[in-house]
């Protein structure tokens, strides 16, 4: 369907401007997404953070940040209570982490009192632009969920459509990938993308959706392989997304893409009424800016229960 992550940029121009609370905004290469983006009229920041040490971070830089909202917060583990706060207040549409902790940021999103939680648990939610791919191919879970068990691969699936629905997509299939096409006691991945796929035929999933394996990964994104072998799944190497089956897989994957698959990608973690922008050192400087517009996208796509 889409096969550049530029269609993120057509889609931000088209809706208003995000507001973006940033968690530790003291933060070099934070900051530099965050200009991009604003440069380009498609967010508002809000820097939630020591104000001084921001300022100085900004001018070492060359980060015009003159008017953007600064809330002055010196202890990190307040900031991210802060931007929980003012998104689920209304004040902020979704919150992208800075210098504060990864753990403390979604710790602050699942508290009760900022009325963040669904009943979805939280899952990161990875779309890849692979120059040797057609298109656009999702990849989750390769950040949260451990072993997520199928209860969890229900959870995953569901927020990975809201992120697709957001982005625009009409139909979105997704492969549950393992070792084999067959089911085998011994491992649970392929018990449970048989089990994923009843659930699909059963109407159990939007009717939108096409969810199908166990599969191995070649069949799921190559059509010369699912030829070859034969399969005649609804899935013939045109996966819109890759389930994987635990963190391990997914993590090896992502990381395959980027580095050997010279890719680029955007991610966002879903499970909260708003998503949660986490950027990473490494991610080249136009995955963090693709992660802000996505995060931006989904967050101006409506929550859960819309």
């Amino acid at each position: 369907m889409y096969q550049s992550l530029d269609y993120l940029e057509t889609l931000a121009a088209q809706m208003p401007k995000s507001r973006i609370a940033v968690a530790g905004a003291q933060e070099a290469d934070a900051l530099r997404a965050l200009e991009a983006a604003y440069k380009k009229g498609y967010i508002e920041p809000i820097l939630i953070g020591d104000q001084e040490e921001i300022h100085k971070i900004a001018d070492q830089n060359n980060i015009f940040i003159e008017n953007w909202k600064i809330i002055h917060e010196k202890d990190l583990n307040e900031t991210t209570e802060k931007a929980a706060y003012l998104v689920g207040c209304g004040e902020a549409d979704c919150i992208m982490k800075g210098l504060a902790d990864t753990s403390r940021v979604l710790k602050s999103c699942l508290k009760k009192e900022y009325g963040l939680r669904t009943e979805h648990p939280l899952s990161h939610v990875a779309v890849y632009e692979i120059p040797e791919y057609e298109k656009l191919l999702f990849l989750s879970d390769s950040a949260m969920m451990v072993y997520p068990t199928l209860e969890d691969k229900v959870s995953i699936i569901l927020n990975s459509w809201q992120v697709a629905k957001a982005m625009g997509y009409q139909t979105f299939k997704i492969a549950c990938v393992s070792i084999s096409e067959k089911q085998n006691q011994k491992v649970v991945s392929t018990l449970d993308g048989f089990a994923l796929t009843q659930m699909c035929a059963e109407g159990k999933f939007s009717k939108e959706l096409v969810v199908e394996g166990p599969m191995g990964f070649d069949l799921a994104i190559c059509k010369e392989s699912a030829l070859t072998k034969n399969y005649c799944g609804n899935i013939q190497g045109d996966a819109d997304m890759v389930l994987c089956p635990n963190l391990e897989m997914g993590n090896a994957v992502g990381k395959a893409f980027s580095l050997i698959g010279n890719s680029t990608y955007a991610g966002v973690v879903m499970g909260a009424k708003k998503p949660i922008i986490l950027t990473s050192r490494a991610d080249s400087p136009r995955s963090k800016l693709m992660s802000i517009l996505l995060g931006s996208i989904v967050a101006g796509g409506g929550s859960y229960g819309d």
